[in-house]
């Protein structure tokens, strides 16, 4: 099969993103024309990678690392965590790393499943910058009482 193949290089286009489209034709024939499009990362918003663990006990402090790309933190910086309507500031929260770690001690008196947000700043709501950084994840506080298997073999 015959085909042709090239490379380019694009220019920054747009800081935030988006879909493009590119053309390629023949320079002896005009019909032949080919269209393909490209995806560009908004890296100017933080996405969640993952985060563990996703589960501790109700009435216990838990440490949960949250794992980000394109957060902006730098390593030491202070990560404003949501929890039930509820900000408070973590200092030294940002340990570093790629994706960046950011460790949060998380706790619930009651069992449920709960969405937490994290965010450079204490509002997002009225910062733009603040609101791309900011990311949520859902946290479940298991009752401690209740029976449950761990394991078993085989």
């Amino acid at each position: 099969m015959t085909g042709t193949s090239f490379e380019f290089s694009a220019g920054v286009v747009d800081l935030d993103g988006g879909l493009y489209e590119v053309r390629a034709w023949s320079s002896t024939d005009l019909t032949k024309v080919a269209v393909s499009s490209f995806e560009c990362t908004d890296t100017t918003v933080a996405k969640l990678v993952g985060a563990f663990p996703a589960s501790g006990f109700a009435g216990s402090n838990t440490s949960v690392s949250v794992f980000l790309t394109d957060s902006g933190y730098a390593p030491d910086a202070t990560v404003h965590l949501t929890q039930g309507g509820v900000t408070t500031p973590i200092a030294k929260a940002a340990i570093g790393g790629s994706p960046m770690e950011v460790v949060v001690t998380l706790t619930a008196a009651t069992p449920g499943t709960s969405t937490m947000k994290l965010a450079p700043c204490a509002d997002p709501s009225k910062d733009a910058a603040c609101l791309k950084k900011a990311v949520s994840f859902n946290f479940t506080f298991l009752d401690p009482d209740a029976v449950r298997v761990t394991g078993f073999f085989p």
